[in-house]
């Protein structure tokens, strides 16, 4: 039974690999989807401009890496 349960975890672990690898590798796609869906609130717009300045990215390209990013160590985390 624990060889399932080590099997199980390693297969959700790559689900969530899988799915970050793509976002990552898809940068532009995943910005794009993450600009038509998502709204930034006009509270944070000072801070977002901030962020624009300090990485001479877009908000969504960076919300973009760091949900990628997030997935990928999630999913080895899980792993672990």
């Amino acid at each position: 039974m624990p060889a399932f349960i080590t099997l199980g975890r390693v297969l959700f672990a790559v689900l969530f690999i899988y799915s970050g690898a793509t976002k990552l590798f898809g940068i532009q796609a995943t910005t794009d989807f993450i600009a038509a869906k998502v709204a930034i609130p006009a509270m944070l717009l000072p801070y977002t401009s901030q962020l624009e300045t300090m990485t001479g990215m877009s908000t969504q390209q960076t919300l973009a890496i760091g949900v990628g990013a997030f997935e990928v160590i999630a999913g080895l985390m899980i792993a672990v």
